[in-house]
């Protein structure tokens, strides 16, 4: 089980009553009284993303780190949705606190991000930047002894990759791909790959220290036949708290380029 760490609201990771008790949050019914059950809870959590363009969530399978520069990213950014329901009627609970806690690689423990009210159906709807690569999950605390506490019984991962913030441009007739890494990774080894196919594995081709800035730039070629694609890419290996990293695809044919969004692979 997750830990968590230690102050008053990230402790729902834990067996619920029994820390309740050990904290002096629950009252222990005197010893021959009759004490009403409290009503139990369950919440959910997933992770969603919304195109634009489009009104539907999708499930938001891998993120870029988010930065305020370079070229617009829909993946820096992401949703932590959920519903908080009661285990004996299965409706929604309202008007009730939720906490939401990250996990990063770097972290021994859950820490809290912030807290959040469900809507009348009991459901909330937290935004979220990427920051790098994090489990998340939600709890929520409870009302007095009338409603039970609990957590989300899944703590769903998002990886992440840094931010190349690739762009192209011309110098000397020849097409120059390049950008600056964010978070910083200056030093650090870049490599180019290229694609001479849609079912063509990537072939590494040139590699590079980052500036001390994170810059980078390599200058890529052009097929001379018509018809014929080639895809180039930067790479950069994990560390930190983000997974291997790459760049936004930069799709070259003989007389055009353009760049399409990074993927995770």
């Amino acid at each position: 089980m997750p830990r968590m760490s230690s102050c008053r609201g990230r402790r729902l990771l834990a067996p619920v009553v029994s820390l309740a008790v050990a904290l002096g949050l629950a009252v222990l019914p005197v010893t021959g009284a009759q004490a009403e059950a409290p009503e139990t809870t369950s919440i959910t959590v997933a992770l969603k993303r919304q195109y634009p363009g489009s009104t539907t969530l999708r499930p938001a399978t891998y993120g870029v780190f988010y930065d305020t520069s370079g070229p617009f990213i829909s993946e820096d950014t992401f949703r932590v949705v959920g519903r908080l329901t009661s285990d004996t009627t299965g409706e929604g609970i309202g008007g009730e606190v939720i906490n939401l806690f990250r996990q990063l690689p770097s972290d021994d423990v859950f820490e809290r991000v912030l807290s959040v009210r469900t809507d009348a159906d009991g459901r909330y709807d937290i935004p979220q930047r990427v920051v790098g690569s994090a489990r998340y999950g939600t709890t929520y605390e409870g009302n007095g002894d009338a409603v039970e506490g609990t957590s989300s019984a899944t703590f769903p991962l998002l990886p992440a990759m840094r931010d190349f913030n690739a762009r192209s441009r011309q110098v000397d007739g020849k097409v120059v791909l390049g950008g600056v890494i964010h978070p910083g990774w200056g030093g650090r080894t870049i490599t180019l790959q290229r694609r001479t196919c849609s079912s063509c594995a990537w072939r590494s081709v040139a590699a590079k220290p980052a500036g001390s800035w994170g810059g980078w730039s390599f200058r890529v070629d052009r097929p001379s036949k018509a018809g014929v694609v080639w895809t180039w890419r930067a790479a950069l290996a994990a560390g930190g708290n983000f997974d291997r990293s790459y760049s936004a695809r930069l799709i070259t044919r003989r007389g055009s380029v353009s760049l399409a969004p990074a993927r995770p692979s």
